[in-house]
Parts: structure tokens; sequence; C-alpha cells
């Protein structure tokens, strides 16, 4: 999906415990390339996401379900709040593209 702030577009999606299903190929691809970890832990047996580091410029940054991971025009990955996401943003056309 694509989003739009002010003049900037950038492609974005909300991290959650099904993010390795629903994440776009970019994030499946700084995955790959140690990029973006996701942070796991086992609850009763079970494994269970909550959360994302991710290595940008500014050091690791890390967020929790239900933030965004934002890339921008020059591939660069980052992490946003999902206040300031919803803030800052807004989606464009309908089905985004």
């Amino acid at each position: 999906m694509k989003y739009q702030r002010k003049t900037a577009v950038v492609e974005a999606f909300c991290f959650g415990p099904d993010a390795e299903i629903i994440a776009p190929g970019w994030f499946i691809k700084a995955l790959q390339n140690e990029v973006v970890s996701i942070e796991r832990s086992i609850i009763d047996g079970a494994v269970h996401v909550y959360g994302c580091t991710i290595d940008t410029c500014y050091g690791k940054m890390c967020i929790k379900n239900g933030d965004y991971i934002i890339k921008d025009r020059n591939g660069k990955i980052m992490p946003c709040k999902k206040k300031d996401f919803q803030r800052q943003y807004e989606r464009i056309g309908r089905n985004g593209n």
C-alpha cells in the first residue's frame, strides 16, 4: 500500500504478528539482508511476535505491533509510531496505487 505525506510519497505497512505473511517484498528483502529483524518469544509453546528492530542510519530502532514501517523514495526503511503515522500520512488511491 502507498501513503502520502504532504509532498513525499512512501510505501508503508502496519507491523503485526502476521508481518511475514502480509509484508511487501521490500520488507522481506530487508529481513533477508538483516536490515530488519523480527522479535519473537515462545509463550506456552507457541511463537509470539512482539516487535521488530530496524537498523537505520540513526542506529537500531524498535517498534511494537501496530506501528508502521516506512520505505521512502530513496529506499531507506524507517519505523513510525502508529499515532504519528496516522497524523502525518494519508492513503492515496483506492488500492494504494
